[in-house]
C-alpha cells in the first residue's frame, strides 16, 4: 500500500447540504477524476467499465460525495465541451502542495513529472470563474452554495525527497512549509513502518491546528477536517469487520508480486505488462499498492458524510438522525457493529430508592428524555448568592450574563420523574463516608455543584472548605462526611497535575503511572471519575508507556492505554466496598451552524436548548466507545453515567464570555470578540451539572 502520508483534507462550505449548487475539488491522485488520464484497463473496470483517469477500479471519495448531495460526478477541469456550473475537479495525479520551483531550488525538480501544485490548481479555478458567474453578487451567492474539497495534499511533497534518497529529517523539515501552503519501534502492530506513519501524524497534527486558526479567522466559512489516515488504518487492522478479506488487508488487488508478497512491483505496476488483477476487488483495501479500491473509498466517503472521520460530518443534519439511531443502541455501516450505549449503562442499582419514586428499580432510564421549562418555579435549586463556594469561572450572572433562562430548564426522563434533590437525605446516605470527584475542570464544576446542592442542609458552624492541593474538601462535620475534588485531568500522572499551575507548554502524560494519584483514592467510599477535555486539544499527545522514552501517540490510542491502567487499578487495588462511577464526556458547542444553518457563531448569545436529535462535533464517538468497552470488560462493576446526550442539547448553558480566562475575568475587549474568546466547554452554575448530580443522587440513594 501507499505510505499513508497525510490522507486528510478540509471542507469549506456555507450552506445546507441539500442546496449545494456545485462542488470544486483540488488534490492529487486520490481525487483526480481524469485530468491526467490513465489509458489502460483494469483501471475503471468495476464501475465505468473503462479507464477514466481515476486511480482505482471505480469511483473515488469525491464521486461518492457528489452522488450523496445530488450532483453529477465532477468532470475534470481539462475536459472539452463540458459545463462546469455544477462543479469541476482540479485535482491532478502527483500534485504537490508546494510549488514546482521549491523542489527545483533543492535539486529535486527531476523527481516531479507534473506542475500541478495547489497554487497552480487555484489558478486553473480562477480562470474558470468568469464562466461560472458574472457580477460580484452573483458570484457571492453562487459560491456560498458550493462545496470546496481541498486535498489530499502532502503525500507527494514528502515522498519526493524520500524516494530521491534524502533523509527522513529533510521530509520532516517540509511539514511546516506544506501546512502553510495549505493554510520506537520500527513497525506498528499491523506491520507498517512507524517512522513514516509518525511523519503522517506530525503533518495531520499541524494541519488541524492550522485549520482551527483559519476557522476562527474566517468565521463566515465552515471548515471541516476530514481524515483518510485513520479509516485506512482501521481497514488494515481489522479487514474482516469492514467486509475485506484477510488477504486483502495489505496485498494489492492489481500488481505483480514483489517484495513482501504485497503484490507490488515497481517494474510491473498495475496495467503494465506482467501485472494481473484479483478476481474480487471488493475484498481488497488497496487497488494498486498506492491507491485504494472503490469499496474502501466508499467506506471513507460515508465516514465523512455521516461521521466519524469528518469533524463535523458533511451531511450534518442527516447525520443527526443517524446518530440518534446509533444512540438508541443500533450502530450500522461505517463504525464496527456494537452499541455506543451498552448494558453497562443500564446496570444500575436495584435497591429501593425509598419514597423518592423507585425509578431505578423500575428500570427507568434517567438519561433518555427532554428538557422542559420549569413551570413551578423550582429552578434553580440554589442561587449564586446562596452558595458561597462557587468560583468566578462558573458564576455567569455575577460576571455579567444578561439572561437567566438557562437556569430554568428541568430534565424530564421519558418514562419517569427524576427524583428531586434532597441534601439532607443524601448527607444521611453519606454519613461517615467520603465522596470524591476525580478529573479535570469539568469535574471540578460538578463538585462545586454538589457542594452547593448539599451545603444548605448543614448548619453554618458545621461546614467548611479545606484545601489540600490537589484536593478540595467540603466537610459536613455533623455527618462526619466529606465531598471532595481531586485534580487529575488525565487520571494517570502527567506534568499538568499541579492543582493551579497546570498550563504547560508541552504536555507529557505517563500512561502507565497512576500510583501518585491512586494512593489518594484508596480510602474513599464513592469515586466519580472523569477525563475527556484535556485529551482533545490535539490529535497527538506526548506520552510515555513501558519506559521513560517519550513519543507521540495518537490520542485515541493513548486514551485507551490510560483506561487500561486505570481499570487495572480499580480491579486490583480499589477497596471492594467502594462504589465507582465514570462520567461520559461533557459536550462542547463550538460551531453554531451545527444546530442552526446559516449562523456563524458558537455558544455565545444562545438562550434555549436545541430541539430534536443532535450530536455535535465536540463529542468524540470513538472516545465514548473506548470508555464503554473498557467498563464492559472490567471485572469490577463501574457505573457509566451517560450525561453526554442530555448535555448535547444545552448549547445555551456554557460560560461563554461570562467567565474567567487564564485566571482573570474576561475584559470588555475579549467579550466583544465571542468568536475568539467564548468558552463553549465549561458550564455556568447553577446549570447543567446540577442535573448530572440529580441523576447521581438517584443512583446513590439506590445503593
Amino acid at each position: 500500500m501507499k505510505l499513508v502520508i497525510l490522507f486528510l483534507l478540509p471542507f469549506f462550505y456555507l450552506s445546507n447540504s441539500k442546496s449545494y449548487s456545485a462542488i470544486f475539488s483540488f488534490g492529487d491522485s486520490l481525487s483526480d477524476t481524469g485530468n491526467a488520464v490513465l489509458a489502460g484497463l483494469p483501471y475503471g473496470m468495476s464501475f465505468f467499465g473503462r479507464p477514466t483517469g481515476r486511480c482505482s477500479n471505480g469511483r473515488l471519495v469525491i464521486d461518492f460525495i457528489a452522488e450523496a448531495v445530488g450532483l453529477p460526478l465532477l468532470p475534470p477541469c481539462t475536459a472539452k465541451g463540458k459545463s462546469f456550473r455544477r462543479g469541476a475537479n482540479f485535482a491532478y495525479i502527483a500534485a504537490t502542495a508546494l510549488d514546482f520551483g521549491f523542489f527545483y531550488r533543492r535539486g529535486l525538480g527531476g523527481e516531479l513529472w507534473v506542475n500541478a501544485s495547489l497554487d497552480t490548481q487555484i489558478g486553473w479555478f480562477e480562470k474558470k470563474m468568469p464562466s461560472l458567474c458574472g457580477s460580484t453578487q452573483e458570484c457571492k451567492d453562487y459560491f456560498s452554495k458550493s462545496l470546496f474539497v481541498v486535498g489530499e495534499f502532502g503525500g507527494n511533497d514528502y515522498s519526493t525527497p524520500i524516494f530521491a534518497g534524502r533523509s527522513l529529517t529533510q521530509a520532516y523539515a517540509l511539514v511546516p512549509k506544506v501546512i502553510r501552503a495549505i493554510r520506537q519501534d520500527d513497525y506498528t502492530n499491523i506491520g507498517c513502518l512507524n517512522k513514516f506513519n509518525n511523519l503522517t501524524s506530525y503533518h495531520n497534527s499541524l494541519l488541524q491546528r492550522k485549520l482551527y486558526g483559519l476557522q476562527r479567522k474566517y468565521s463566515w466559512t465552515r471548515i471541516r477536517y476530514a481524515d483518510f489516515f485513520n479509516p485506512t488504518i482501521q481497514f488494515i487492522s481489522d479487514p474482516i469487520q469492514y467486509g475485506f478479506s484477510a488477504d486483502g488487508a495489505l496485498r494489492a488487488c492489481c500488481g505483480a508480486g514483489g517484495r513482501g508478497d504485497y503484490n507490488v512491483n515497481l517494474k510491473a505496476k498495475c496495467a503494465e505488462p506482467g501485472s494481473s488483477v484479483c478476481s474480487d476487488p471488493t475484498t481488497y483495501v488497496s487497488w494498486d499498492g498506492i491507491h485504494l479500491t472503490e469499496t474502501a473509498y466508499k467506506l471513507i466517503a460515508n465516514s465523512w458524510l455521516y461521521g466519524p472521520y469528518a469533524k463535523p460530518p458533511i451531511l450534518h443534519q442527516t447525520a443527526l438522525r443517524i446518530i440518534k439511531e446509533i444512540f438508541l443502541l443500533t450502530e450500522e455501516g461505517w463504525i464496527p457493529a456494537g452499541s455506543l450505549i451498552s448494558p453497562v449503562i443500564a446496570r444500575i442499582g436495584t435497591k429501593n430508592a425509598e419514597e423518592d419514586v423507585n425509578v431505578l428499580a423500575r428500570g427507568c432510564n434517567l438519561f433518555e428524555g427532554r428538557w422542559v421549562l420549569d413551570e413551578q418555579n423550582s429552578r434553580p435549586l440554589y442561587t449564586e448568592e446562596s452558595c458561597p463556594y462557587l468560583t468566578r469561572q462558573v458564576t455567569c450572572l455575577s460576571n455579567g450574563r444578561p439572561d437567566s433562562l438557562y437556569q430554568k430548564w428541568k430534565w424530564k426522563p421519558n418514562s419517569c420523574e427524576l427524583p428531586r434533590f434532597n441534601g439532607a437525605k443524601l448527607l444521611e446516605k453519606l454519613r461517615n463516608k467520603r465522596l470524591m470527584f476525580v478529573g479535570d475542570s469539568i469535574q471540578r464544576t460538578q463538585w462545586e455543584s454538589m457542594v452547593c446542592l448539599i451545603q444548605s442542609a448543614v448548619p453554618e458552624s458545621k461546614k467548611f472548605i479545606h484545601k489540600d492541593p490537589p484536593r478540595k474538601i467540603f466537610v459536613a462535620e455533623n455527618y462526619n462526611a466529606s465531598i471532595e475534588f481531586y485534580w487529575a485531568p488525565f487520571l494517570v500522572e502527567s506534568n499538568a497535575d499541579h492543582a493551579t499551575k497546570h498550563r504547560v507548554q508541552r504536555r507529557l502524560v505517563k500512561l502507565d503511572s497512576i500510583t501518585k494519584h491512586s494512593r489518594q483514592w484508596k480510602q474513599v467510599d464513592i469515586l466519580v471519575f472523569d477525563s475527556y477535555v484535556w485529551w482533545m486539544s490535539n490529535p497527538l499527545i506526548n506520552a510515555t508507556f513501558g519506559s521513560d522514552d517519550t513519543r507521540e501517540y495518537d490520542v485515541l490510542a493513548a486514551y485507551r492505554l490510560m483506561l487500561n491502567t486505570w481499570a487495572k487499578w480499580v480491579e486490583s487495588a480499589m477497596n471492594p466496598q467502594t462504589k465507582a462511577f465514570f462520567m461520559s464526556l461533557s459536550p462542547m458547542h463550538l460551531w453554531s451552524w451545527e444546530w442552526r444553518d446559516g449562523s456563524r457563531g458558537n455558544c455565545f448569545n444562545e438562550s434555549s436548548p436545541i430541539e430534536g436529535a443532535f450530536w455535535g462535533s465536540g463529542s468524540n464517538v470513538r472516545v465514548m466507545r473506548a470508555v464503554e468497552e473498557a467498563l464492559r470488560e472490567m471485572k469490577v462493576d463501574v457505573t457509566l453515567m451517560n450525561i453526554t446526550q442530555l448535555s448535547e442539547f444545552r448549547k445555551d448553558a456554557h460560560a461563554s464570555v461570562y467567565t474567567e480566562r487564564r485566571g482573570k475575568l474576561m475584559t470588555g475587549e475579549e467579550r466583544s470578540k465571542p468568536e475568539m474568546f467564548a468558552d463553549c466547554i465549561h458550564w455556568c452554575l447553577p446549570g447543567v451539572p446540577d442535573t448530572w448530580n440529580e441523576i447521581l443522587f438517584a443512583y446513590l440513594l439506590s445503593m
